[in-house]
């Protein structure tokens, strides 16, 4: 999973300059030249020889994932190194949690015996001189490798071995955000998403950063901040100058074209004037006939994109391939939804919808990891949905069957969601309410399919008692969010079986 830039924070005094721009150039080329999510910067100048350095050097190992502090020979009388230093530097050490990340490096010279030993450790790991300080810098930069676990993100957007871990999508999420009310929350998730794509140098790197986050817009509101929101990421798919020295021009613009394809799916399905026309698409014909060509042209975007994946020309990782199928299986199914009949044409979308779906379950069990159960949980519902589609509009009872398997078995993978969990503050319902979302709509089908369910009226009055009574027992222990809509919906279906049957 992608994760934004550590920080290297470089501290230095006296004489010192020298080696920390070499040090400082040495670090960021780790990034520039060996993709390495890693950013280092010269944050305190001269800091070492100021009046007061304490706050300043307290600042900046704070803010750090590593700070290196650098001491030369003009921070030495005599045989002594000046005592308002170390006293500073101890005093910042001891107030924050993470001292064993602070590096030192003095240039080569005897420590006295009155040395501080509890700096000492520190400082005689570095030892510095004129001829050797390219050797010392070049071990810094393998100890910084080692003590941050540094992955390069070279080939993120072509390998395999590419790894989402949706459990921590929210862990760079600041923590007194979690303290405001659930709108409040998002939209200032959304602000931290924009300024974490927004701090990636490179184009394939905002590309997944953005691609681990798109199957959860849709818990956003649809309102003026979040189609800003989804206007920003736009523009950061776009790739520069800099992205061509390792990856040529007809790749990136294949790539950014697919992502910026995906957002537009995004905006086209979460306006409300869609919302309203797809809910009766008969009310506004004209309108109806808009949407449904423009969620064609996506539709066939999206293909043109997986017959270059499938026919070896685009090498690209599973992730995307992964949400290539979804988009254009949901996006086909959006254009079926507004056409005025269901004829050879519809029927053939449903099925190359049926058929990405497919390939997207095979994909991610073969990579997925710890995800796979994300995407089983998606593709089973989807799959669901196609399959009424079909038997509604044909009536041929072999589909029944296929409803009721996908459905259970969405079921069952996103109930894991609910029990496994890690999201916080008002996404904590983010996954949960598809849970609910499925069991739901389990009870629609066996209210409107004929032939579906055996279940007479009152068993699926209870039924639907029950399921309000889990959801209850839910959302006692959490924040409601999405889920007051979730607990009027099963009130409502309640009301329609009992209307109906």
């Amino acid at each position: 999973m992608i994760e934004r830039y550590k920080k290297i924070s470089i501290i230095y005094g006296g004489s010192g300059r020298e080696v920390a721009t070499k040090l400082n150039e040495r670090i960021n080329a780790l990034h520039t030249e060996e993709f390495n999510p890693i950013v280092s910067s010269i944050v305190a100048k001269r800091v070492l020889s100021g009046a007061s350095i304490f706050s300043q050097i307290k600042n900046a190992i704070s803010s750090s994932d590593i700070s290196i502090i650098i001491l030369t020979f003009d921070d030495v009388q005599e045989t002594r190194v000046r005592q308002n230093v170390l006293i500073e530097i101890g005093m910042a050490l001891m107030a924050v949690d993470n001292t064993d990340r602070c590096i030192f490096l003095t240039e080569k010279y005897p420590l006295p015996d009155d040395f501080p030993s509890d700096l000492k450790g520190w400082i005689n790991a570095n030892h510095f001189d004129r001829e050797t300080v390219d050797e010392v810098i070049d071990d810094v930069v393998r100890e910084i490798v080692d003590l941050l676990k540094l992955k390069t993100y070279r080939d993120i957007l072509t390998s395999d071995k590419y790894i989402f871990d949706y459990e921590n999508l929210l862990s760079d999420i600041p923590e007194e955000i979690y303290e405001k009310k659930a709108d409040i929350q998002l939209a200032s998730i959304l602000t931290s998403w924009e300024e974490g794509a927004r701090s990636f140098t490179f184009a394939s790197e905002r590309i997944m950063y953005i691609l681990e986050r798109l199957k959860f817009f849709p818990d956003f509101n649809n309102n003026e901040q979040f189609f800003s929101f989804l206007g920003a990421l736009k523009q950061l798919v776009k790739f520069s100058e800099e992205d061509f020295a390792y990856a040529d021009n007809g790749f990136l613009t294949r790539v950014c074209n697919f992502v910026d394809t995906l957002i537009s799916y995004s905006e086209l399905k979460l306006r409300k004037d869609v919302i309203r026309c797809m809910n009766d698409p008969s009310s506004d014909p004209r309108a109806a006939k808009e949407y449904e060509f423009e969620f064609l042209s996506i539709a066939q975007k999206l293909e043109n994109f997986i017959d270059r994946v499938e026919s070896g020309s685009l090498k690209v990782n599973w992730l995307l391939r992964v949400m290539a199928y979804e988009y254009a299986g949901l996006a086909y199914m959006k254009t079926v939804n507004f056409r005025n009949i269901f004829d050879e044409e519809a029927v053939r979308m449903v099925n190359k919808a049926i058929v990405f779906y497919g390939k997207m379950l095979e994909t991610a069990e073969c990579y997925g990891g710890t995800s796979e159960n994300l995407w089983r949980g998606y593709a089973e519902y989807d799959l669901t949905r196609t399959y009424e589609t079909l038997y509604i509009a044909t009536g041929k009872r072999d589909y029944l069957g296929l409803i009721h398997k996908y459905s259970m078995q969405s079921i069952v993978t996103r109930r894991e969601w609910c029990r496994v969990n890690a999201f916080r503050g008002v996404f904590t319902n983010a996954l949960s309410f598809e849970y609910f979302l499925v069991k739901k709509h389990e009870l629609d089908l066996c209210s409107r399919l004929e032939g579906y369910s055996l279940y007479s009226k009152p068993q699926l009055i209870a039924a639907a008692d029950d399921l309000s009574d889990e959801l209850r027992s839910y959302y006692d222990s959490t924040e409601l969010g999405r889920l007051y809509d979730m607990k009027e919906s099963i009130v409502a279906l309640r009301e329609k079986i009992s209307r109906s049957m």
